[in-house]
């Protein structure tokens, strides 16, 4: 094979696949990475615990300062994130190098080519987090692991457990990968304590500033503190064996869903049925080439096969909801695996042929898919398969809600829109997208003494919402202008002064910022009337969607009433002359915001976005 043509390819792919990040969505998690990062740049606070996983904190604090660099020197969100996706995209070069020297460059470049088709990996592009590194830390511990077993090298054995140990700061799902590592470099470290002490320390090496905070932490603790354990060992085992038992459910659905995510992008658009016919030709392959080399007993392939499905299973066991982010660790070996079984149903001669075809057919999804991700600004909003990415045992809802959705690289506009504009109440899905974003990029542009507020009565009001809803809601398209970001400016009629009123800065700490906290969550409820005139609606927003505990009920005179249209963050109710009852339950009535809007009435010039023909300063990067 030609090594020009793999050279060019791999280039493109990375841009393709690091494309797609910028028009991601900032969701908590991913704006407590880049407000962390913000706030060491602007010397705010320097942590010494990584992100929250799982309501503990685990690792050291390596990924907040890797996004500090980029802000450190002037960037934006919009570079920061391009930036996330540069490295998460370098995976397919590690892979195509790795894959080269185990195997043969036809390996390579399949390798790489399998883990660029938008698959279960596109979680990690379209919420840019620390799991969106872990496959490319992953294959370079793999990589490091291969070059100190071929040649004994103690260079090669540190920088492995260094990899390593990035990679289980991505997630710590990525423990599966030890056995594997040691056995692959064992030659570097077998029966030589100095060099295995070495590899520890280089793997402890990221854990060191937790280690000290926690260290500090309990000579400086004046008191005891009661240490929740998780029940009984006959409890534990119960539990274990439940999540067990749920294996096969859990991999049947992760296996038949894993173009269901990108494909639910395109929302009803030509090519996701495409998409869905190139993962199943490579199954039906996969499956094939797995029985022939079962009776070719092709050992090594056999033993990799059950190390995948044997990884699987401990991921399992983790956790009672599986989320998707969980499996990304998992899948670079797995499309190894992949590679490797198709390579049995083709005869040598096509092998690399066939890596070509693979080649062309992953790039090409991966530009449709960006293609696809442009069409988020016609809506401001995306249908999103959201339930298999809470847990992937779930089946996709064939009518997901619609999410609405600004893209990461248009947080810098928006907020230098929102600079100075202190007295403006922002209301409806942007203002639930702007807390989403923990005030990163408006700290960024304007000063991390900046803020907004979101819902409430002061000033000058405006409610953002998607054009997909006001299509929805049944708004004359001549009425509404929408922005660059796909929304469109209201004013609302009338502000319930019972809510709303959040001041929105910088939070790096967000959502969860102790674990106790969280447990120890309470809610209140408030109940209001409210006048509903005729041709108006009404609207209820979470601005903490998930995280605020927030429920609601509207009534009328005849009953309870649903709402007429939706998003994930706000619901709307058409008004029919009479009074409304209103009950609601939060943990912040500051985040729940209700106001009434007339779709009868124009919309208004935006104070928070560009018109969609006008490009915002980009001095700002």
């Amino acid at each position: 094979m030609n090594t020009w043509w793999p050279r060019i390819w791999l280039g493109v792919a990375l841009l393709a696949w690091a494309s797609l990040f910028p028009a991601s969505l900032l969701v908590f998690d991913s704006s407590r990475d880049l407000a962390n990062g913000l706030a060491i740049a602007l010397g705010l606070n320097f942590p010494s615990a990584g992100p929250i996983v799982n309501f503990s904190r685990l690792f050291g604090p390596f990924w907040f300062y890797l996004l500090s660099i980029p802000f450190a020197l002037g960037a934006g969100v919009k570079l920061v994130v391009w930036g996330i996706g540069l490295l998460s995209a370098a995976k397919l070069w590690v892979a195509w190098r790795l894959g080269r020297e185990w195997g043969s460059p036809t390996l390579g470049l399949a390798w790489a080519a399998l883990l660029l088709v938008p698959g279960w990996a596109m979680v990690s592009a379209l919420v840019p987090t620390h799991v969106s590194v872990v496959e490319v830390f992953v294959l370079l511990a793999l990589w490091f692991a291969v070059r100190a077993g071929a040649n004994g090298g103690l260079r090669d054995l540190s920088l492995m457990a260094v990899a390593f140990s990035l990679a289980m700061h991505g997630h710590p799902t990525s423990v599966i990968y030890a056995p594997m590592l040691a056995w692959l470099s064992r030659r570097a470290w077998w029966f030589r304590p100095l060099r295995l002490s070495a590899a520890l320390a280089a793997f402890g090496l990221p854990f060191l500033p937790l280690i000290v905070s926690v260290l500090a932490s309990a000579a400086n603790e004046s008191g005891t503190e009661a240490v929740a354990t998780g029940g009984s060992m006959a409890e534990v085992l119960a539990v274990l064996w439940a999540r067990l038992l749920s294996f096969p459910a859990v991999a049947w659905s992760w296996t038949m869903q894993v173009s269901e995510l990108p494909a639910s992008v395109a929302n009803g658009r030509p090519g996701a049925t495409l998409l869905h016919a190139l993962w199943l030709l490579l199954g039906l392959a996969a499956v094939a080439g797995g029985l022939l080399a079962l009776w070719r007993r092709d050992w090594r392939l056999i033993a990799l096969i059950a190390y995948v499905t044997a990884s699987f299973c401990v991921i399992v066991l983790m956790r009672d909801m599986h989320g998707a982010w969980m499996f990304i660790a998992i899948l670079p070996i797995t499309a190894l695996a992949m590679v490797l079984t198709i390579a049995h149903v083709l005869p040598g001669r096509w092998h690399a042929a066939g890596s070509l075809l693979l080649a062309v057919c992953s790039l090409s999804a991966v530009l449709w898919t960006a293609q696809m991700l442009k069409h988020v600004e016609d809506d401001g909003e995306l249908s999103l398969s959201n339930r298999v990415i809470a847990d992937v045992a779930q089946w996709a809802d064939p009518e997901p809600s619609p999410l609405p959705w600004i893209r990461a690289d248009r947080h810098d506009s928006l907020a230098r829109r929102l600079c100075g504009q202190d007295d403006l109440r922002l209301h409806g899905d942007v203002a639930g997208l702007l807390r989403m974003s923990n005030g990163v990029a408006l700290a960024r542009q304007c000063g991390p003494r900046q803020q907004s507020f979101l819902g409430g009565v002061a000033g000058m009001s405006q409610a953002g919402l998607p054009a997909g809803m006001l299509r929805r809601m049944g708004m004359p398209e001549a009425h509404f202008q929408v922005d660059r970001m796909g929304f469109v400016a209201l004013q609302p009629t009338e502000v319930l002064t019972e809510f709303g009123g959040f001041p929105l800065r910088l939070d790096w700490l967000f959502p969860v910022p102790d674990p106790a906290w969280w447990a120890n969550r309470s809610v209140t409820t408030q109940q209001v009337d409210i006048a509903c005139p005729k041709d108006e609606w009404l609207l209820i927003s979470d601005l903490s969607v998930g995280l605020n505990l927030m429920t609601f009920e509207v009534a009328s005179a005849q009953g309870p009433r649903t709402p007429d249209a939706t998003t994930m963050l706000t619901s709307a109710w058409r008004c029919e002359g009479d009074n409304l009852h209103l009950q609601v339950t939060a943990f912040d009535m500051r985040l729940v915001d209700v106001f009434r809007i007339s779709i009868q009435r124009p919309s208004v010039p935006s104070m928070f976005a560009y018109p969609a023909n006008v490009e915002g300063d980009s001095s700002s990067h």
